[in-house]
């Protein structure tokens, strides 16, 4: 804890020396680093590093720990890193506006030449808010295609132009993780297809705030068809038209290794549904998540279609999509699909949505039904668990539960409590709520996961409330559940110290937990102590 704040200390106290006395103050701090143990110096220090070191103390440190943080990139030694032949990652970060582009371009195109050594055994590098021009591209497309050892390029909040987009292309042929962002439609459409063809064993692609739209989005899925090592694809931004949509079932069909794909651009409902009969064909896909395509009662096509691949896929494991709009009965069609499902593992009804106690019924049906579902996150309005607690006590096969909820009411946790008492599969649990919870009914709860035999990890949000009646019930909990043994606490408000006081209690009569999380448990310095 000391340290972390010494780190803190070091990162705004930097802000406000002035530019001459930079040297003198940061210098110093560079050989003390060295001599703290490694754990602390790669959590609270390195994040948080502006010493210009020399070279011998780069060194060092670099045969220490494997990971390395540049920040900010101005005060790297170019020849200290050309030396640390030990690095494995490195992150460099320039302002996005900055006094002097010119030098600013120099400086990375010496960092970036640096790391072209023939020792270099980099495998990470990342470019965050860096602007890239012709010449450094070129230096950059050199150190990528002759850096054997290299897999992982991501450009963080680094624009690229059309013509730094097509060095770039050509030279990623040993990437097997490439991460995007900040790219238009045009600059999209051209780096695309040089990816494709330079690259042979590219695994995951991340587009972050990309625009997806029109051409670029077929030469994506003209990617997806004629790779033979593309796993992971993940686009969030754009216009997904009907002939891209059409492309992609095409392309979704025809590939073998896909397995985890997330599209948010926007898309027409026909285009939606192509692209769900398209994963019904594919032969891998385990992830599928789309928020931005909502299903509506007035295209029964695209629930005919989501429900098809629910109950016909032997592979999709994780599917998740916007269902704000659904009807009720359109709901508990989807959900009697989510049951029967033989290859869901995971069902998620995210934050966009929060199912009414009408439509609780619904996952009350996937939890009766279900055989292999093991993952449920559920949004939930006040009164909703009542619906579905019936199928929590039938459950045999969900491990991991995760209900969030604007307010729980008593109703909820009393029914949450009998039907905790009646299931012995559920090895997580989580409860977050927006409103602090009825105290008998969270005591309740309590006493639940007292005697509950198979309940290992505990996450808290609102329900931990800051009374002594319920508090007193928490840490009876930890002092007598057997089966206990992570606990991670969030509140929105702060406890009294008698609280405090019994969580203590609790913890120091526990002989079973191995983690416990307080990060979010807006305790107060006294309570803390």
């Amino acid at each position: 804890l000391i340290w972390k704040h010494v780190a803190i200390f070091l990162q705004s106290a930097r802000d406000f020396v002035p530019k001459s006395m930079e040297r003198s103050y940061s210098s110093p701090f560079a050989p003390a680093f060295l001599n703290l143990p490694p754990e602390i110096f790669k959590q609270h220090i390195i994040p948080h590093i502006t010493a210009k070191v020399d070279v011998k103390s780069f060194r060092s440190v670099c045969k220490a720990w494997r990971d390395l943080l540049l920040l900010p990139s101005r005060h790297v030694n170019t020849q200290a890193l050309s030396d640390a032949d030990a690095v494995r990652k490195v992150i460099l970060a320039f302002r996005s506006i900055t006094v002097n582009k010119v030098k600013s371009q120099e400086r990375l195109s010496a960092l970036l030449d640096a790391l072209c050594a023939e020792s270099c055994k980099l495998e990470d590098l990342e470019l965050r808010s860096c602007v890239l021009k012709d010449d450094t591209t070129r230096i950059l497309s050199r150190l990528v295609s002759t850096t054997p050892s290299l897999r992982s390029l991501s450009l963080t909040a680094t624009r690229l132009g059309l013509t730094q987009a097509s060095i770039l292309g050509e030279g990623a042929n040993n990437l097997k993780i490439i991460s995007l962002s900040k790219l238009s439609h045009t600059v999209l459409t051209a780096i695309l297809p040089r990816i494709a063809a330079s690259s042979k064993s590219l695994a995951d692609l991340f587009l972050s705030n990309c625009d997806l739209s029109g051409q670029s989005a077929i030469e994506l899925a003209n990617l997806i068809a004629n790779s033979s090592t593309i796993s992971v694809i993940s686009a969030d931004e754009g216009h997904v038209d009907d002939a891209a949509a059409e492309a992609f079932k095409a392309a979704l069909s025809k590939n073998q290794t896909l397995m985890h794909l997330t599209v948010s651009p926007q898309m027409s409902p026909k285009g939606f549904r192509a692209i769900l009969q398209g994963l019904l064909q594919a032969k891998s896909m385990k992830y599928f998540r789309c928020n931005s395509a909502p299903i509506r009662a007035d295209n029964p096509d695209v629930l005919s279609a989501a429900c098809d691949l629910l109950e016909k896929s032997r592979t999709l494991e994780v599917f998740q999509i916007c269902l704000a709009y659904l009807p009720q009965p359109e709901f508990m069609r989807y959900c009697t699909a989510v049951g029967a499902s033989t290859s869901l593992r995971e069902a998620v009804f995210d934050y966009t949505y929060y199912i009414t106690p009408e439509k609780a019924h619904g996952i009350e049906i996937i939890l009766k039904n279900t055989k292999f579902l093991e993952k449920l996150i559920v949004h939930v309005e006040q009164g909703a668990i009542a619906s579905f607690s019936a199928g929590i006590s039938v459950n045999r096969t969900v491990k991991e539960l995760k209900i969030y909820s604007l307010q729980f009411s008593a109703q909820d946790m009393m029914h949450l409590s009998s039907a905790l008492l009646q299931n012995a599969s559920i090895a997580m649990l989580a409860l977050h709520s927006l409103g602090e919870a009825d105290t008998l009914a969270a005591g309740a709860v309590f006493d639940a996961l007292t005697c509950h035999p198979s309940i290992a990890h505990l996450q808290l949000s609102c329900l931990y409330v800051s009374d002594p009646v319920a508090s007193e019930s928490f840490a009876t909990m930890l002092q007598m559940s057997k089966s206990l043994r992570v606990l991670r606490l969030h509140s929105s408000r702060n406890p009294n110290i008698t609280v405090a006081q019994d969580i203590i209690k609790g913890l120091s009569g526990s002989t079973n937990m191995t983690k416990v999380d307080l990060s979010y448990a807006s305790l107060s310095e006294t309570e803390l102590e």
